[in-house]
């Protein structure tokens, strides 16, 4: 199967996958929301931020894993792969050691982050609860990693819905009739573990050679993978912080309450990111294995596809959650749980930023370029919180919520393309940043077009909705074709699709 259609198949059926984890997530929140408040809304984002922090401990060994596996997986040498996989394991048990120290020493403080007007009963003991699922998903990993190298990511998928579908079914029960936050907690570690023991046993079935004691790894080799988990660590660092600073220093800055309020937005925001993300991240290892080829022509090519799809499907999302947001909450939950326009804006485009610079995290990967920008996301991160400290006592939560946009924007955005494509593709940097910048205009004016035309609709909340995401649905391909059709990459992607369109109707003959 070529690299095309490995990619499409592992994005197909990751995207589907995230679809319905995210439609069970709505279905959870909701009674959520029903049987506890939305202050336990904001006290589960804070745990939940607190526990993504303390899995920074993991190092970078997932990223260093896939780079490392690239090599000998292309090269079909099931030696070498099966001593990275079992080097790899043993140093993910020692993560989950380090994990599980560092979280029971943290406990004592975990009461001054969560904000509220009375104390919440129980909170080390949920805090506990979750500490234990972080450490349960560090267990078996290794194997799952090798799966996703191999570019059998629809494979971890489909396992990962079935115990996603029945978790969300027995949380869904768990919250109606008991009301229990603890048994909500104890059901999400009871599927980890199971997921990742099935995962486990059935990509031990697939490469048998991996359950044989394997050759250890030589000096070089350990040292080649302990380099790059260092690079990575440091990179992992700031992202984390980047990504989970933010639910904190609201929770801090503005409230717990406000928090839980934020959360249901960032639950919608998050499944837009999660389903473009899951897509994304299935071209990792088909651009690993391109990159190993060492046709750097053919990388740009790919790269540009890859950035002009970025930019099409962010675009086009960020412009319907900024428009449609607000309806969509009104009808969910109701006018109560309505946040202002200025942080809706502010979680969008931050949405956007993050989603535009997508296709650089396949290429960072693949090149070893993380490496180079190990300490860029760290100074990312440490801006992004400089800013909420300095803005947030005087414009509140939207000032939080900008901080990562403005944040990236100064840092990473612009130096990790400009160092790619200078020393690891061909050509000019300067076309990637003018198509950036020119559609974001492009998308800015297509968003204001869009509210000039829901100011003409009745007060309907629905109506309203319906009416918006109609005019998007048909001016956003016609704006997109308008602009982009002269470009190279445009018509490459338009083959591609062609192509495997091509495939699925012979497929289905």
């Amino acid at each position: 199967m070529s690299r095309t259609a490995q990619s499409a198949r592992n994005a197909g059926v990751s995207i589907l996958v995230q679809i319905i984890v995210i439609l069970l997530g709505f279905a959870t929140r909701t009674v959520f929301i029903a049987q506890l408040g939305v202050a336990m809304v904001g006290v589960n984002a804070v745990l939940t931020s607190l526990m993504a922090l303390l899995a920074l401990a993991d190092l970078g060994i997932n990223g260093a894993l896939m780079y490392a596996l690239y090599k000998p997986l292309r090269e079909g040498d099931a030696k070498a792969t099966a001593a990275i996989v079992q080097y790899a394991g043993r140093l993910l048990r020692w993560v989950a050691v380090i994990i599980a120290v560092v979280g029971l020493a943290a406990m004592p403080f975990v009461h001054l982050l969560v904000q509220l007007d009375s104390t919440v009963e129980y909170l080390e003991l949920y805090y506990a609860v979750l500490l234990a699922n972080t450490v349960v998903g560090y267990l078996m990993l290794n194997r799952l990693v090798l799966l996703n190298a191999d570019q059998k990511i629809y494979l971890t998928k489909i396992y990962s819905l079935v115990f996603n579908v029945v978790r969300s079914v027995a949380q869904i029960l768990a919250l109606m009739f008991v009301g229990s936050f603890l048994l909500f907690l104890v059901i999400q570690v009871l599927f980890t573990l199971l997921n990742n023991l099935f995962v486990y046993v059935r990509a031990g079935r697939i490469y048998p050679y991996i359950r044989a004691r394997a050759t250890a790894l030589d000096r070089g080799e350990r040292a080649s993978i302990l380099r790059s988990t260092r690079a990575m660590m440091i990179y992992r660092i700031g992202g984390v912080m980047l990504s989970n600073s933010t639910s904190l220093l609201v929770s801090l800055l503005v409230g717990t309450v406000a928090l839980g309020y934020y959360s249901n937005y960032l639950l919608i925001v998050g499944a837009a990111v999660m389903i473009v993300e899951v897509a994304f991240s299935a071209l990792t290892p088909s651009v690993g294995n391109l990159v190993a080829s060492g046709d750097r022509r053919a990388a740009r090519n790919v790269f540009d596809e890859t950035v002009l799809l970025a930019l099409l499907v962010h675009g086009a999302i960020a412009v319907s959650l900024v428009t449609l947001l607000d309806d969509f909450v009104l009808l969910w939950l109701g006018p109560e749980f309505i946040l202002p326009l200025p942080v809706v804006i502010a979680a969008v485009l931050n949405f956007y930023v993050v989603g535009t610079v997508m296709p650089l995290w396949s290429f960072r990967s693949a090149t070893g370029l993380f490496r180079r920008t190990q300490f860029v996301m760290l100074v990312t991160a440490a801006l992004c919180i400089a800013l909420s400290l300095a803005f947030a006592p005087v414009f509140g939560l939207v000032a939080v919520i900008a901080a990562p946009t403005v944040a990236r924007l100064v840092t990473g955005a612009w130096y990790e393309p400009w160092l790619l494509i200078r020393d690891y593709l061909v050509g000019r940097v300067l076309p990637y940043f003018g198509l950036q910048l020119g559609a974001f205009l492009l998308w800015t004016v297509t968003a204001a077009g869009t509210f000039a035309l829901g100011e003409l609709v009745p007060d309907d909340p629905l109506l309203s909705l319906l009416w918006k995401a109609l005019f998007i649905a048909i001016v956003f391909p016609l704006v997109s074709w308008a602009a982009f059709r002269r470009r190279d990459a445009f018509a490459a992607l338009l083959k591609r699709m062609q192509h495997l369109a091509g495939r699925g109707r012979r497929g289905n003959a």
